[in-house]
């Protein structure tokens, strides 16, 4: 959201918009129809969280929350979610204590990175907002411009002492596990797409028909047609048909292809035209002229930063409660359908309807196709 020179601020967030996910998910499993009723207030000077050396009251909590709700605001959304604040206030603590233990060198520069930062910031609101967009933003949320600067100011010093601490031994480790899931290659795949449906949604054609045009495409060039002219005549997506049907070095870790079509530029042998490969989108047929893994510096920082990252989680986890780290938050009163235990009234069990095992999933992916 804010260039890449706010690249380390953002990323102590991070870990939280994942767990925004796991959240929403959560709460839609454990949520009763028409919400949680909530639980005993929590004065604003009442100790949510304690730990060696320190408390957060009910008021620093919310000023948290509302500072990394200015940054996402949909964690403002779930804020009242038991989870979601149970996990911010392990962020929270984790994110002092970190601060606390970096070193003096990893405080260097640091008031210079936040003054380019809100100026970064400032810009890009008055961009969208307006000339007084900043402040209103900061209204929005009722927080100040010195909580922004306390946060991002802290937030670069933890991040530029944890990536000062990731060795070449843990990227090397971390590039060579990528590279065994091929996350890392760089692939240049042409295709030809025999579609089911047309851009509006209307049926184009059936599954056979598209099959057998699929077979015709497969049997041309498997005699010697140009792979370009083909995908000229017979592809139906108009993002690459006009250039041979080709995507140029695409990075596989990073593309939004459909699964059967990125595993087959995944494993498919160089210069071999595959069969009819199904999609949602209909059938292709495939061919990768190139897939090589990224070199090592290329990929060096934005390992560095990802190793960093996952450094405050395991934070969290194995090193918090060695700190005496423990919440006392408010819990949500039970439904009056439910016992204080969870059960209900007739005793009869809930029993959660089972999720979706993940296949066929995607729907949110850009297909080769456009």
């Amino acid at each position: 959201m804010l260039q890449n020179r706010q690249r380390r601020a953002r990323l102590f967030l991070s870990s939280l918009a994942l767990l925004l996910v796991l959240v929403l998910l959560a709460a839609c499993g454990n949520k009763n129809e028409g919400g949680e009723e909530p639980g005993e207030q929590t004065a604003p000077g009442d100790v949510v969280a304690s730990y060696e050396g320190g408390s957060v009251t009910k008021a620093e909590f919310d000023k948290f929350i509302d500072t990394v709700s200015f940054f996402n605001a949909q964690f403002a959304s779930v804020r009242d979610l038991p989870e979601f604040q149970e996990y911010i206030l392990q962020q929270m603590v984790a994110l002092e204590l970190m601060y606390g233990q970096a070193g003096e060198e990893s405080k260097e520069g640091a008031d210079e990175e936040v003054n380019k930062q809100l100026e970064d910031i400032r810009t890009i609101l008055t961009a969208q907002g307006g000339e007084n967009a900043f402040e209103e933003q900061l209204e929005t949320f009722g927080i100040t411009e010195e909580d922004i600067r306390s946060y991002i100011q802290k937030s670069f010093v933890v991040m530029t002492d944890l990536e000062s601490k990731v060795t070449d031994e843990e990227i090397q480790a971390y590039y060579d596990d990528l590279n065994e899931q091929n996350v890392l290659d760089v692939v240049t795949v042409s295709h030809v797409l025999i579609a089911l449906k047309n851009q509006d949604g209307s049926d184009l054609r059936t599954k056979e028909e598209a099959l057998e045009r699929a077979n015709e495409v497969k049997e041309k060039l498997d005699g010697g047609a140009d792979f370009g002219e083909i995908a000229k005549q017979y592809s139906d997506d108009g993002g690459s048909k006009d250039n041979g049907g080709t995507y140029e070095n695409e990075v596989l870790g990073q593309s939004m292809w459909v699964p059967e079509f990125k595993q087959a530029a995944q494993e498919l042998p160089i210069d071999t035209i595959s069969e009819p490969i199904e999609t949602q989108h209909g059938y292709h047929i495939m061919k990768v002229s190139a897939r090589n893994p990224q070199p090592l510096d290329e990929v060096r920082e934005p390992i560095r930063d990802t190793i960093a990252s996952e450094k405050i989680a395991q934070f969290i986890s194995e090193e918090l409660s060695n700190y005496n780290f423990e919440t006392f938050l408010p819990q949500p009163e039970p439904t009056p359908e439910e016992s204080p235990e969870g059960t209900p009234e007739d005793g009869s069990e809930n029993t959660p309807q089972e999720e979706g095992d993940g296949e066929g999933e995607g729907e949110g992916e850009q297909p080769p196709a456009s």
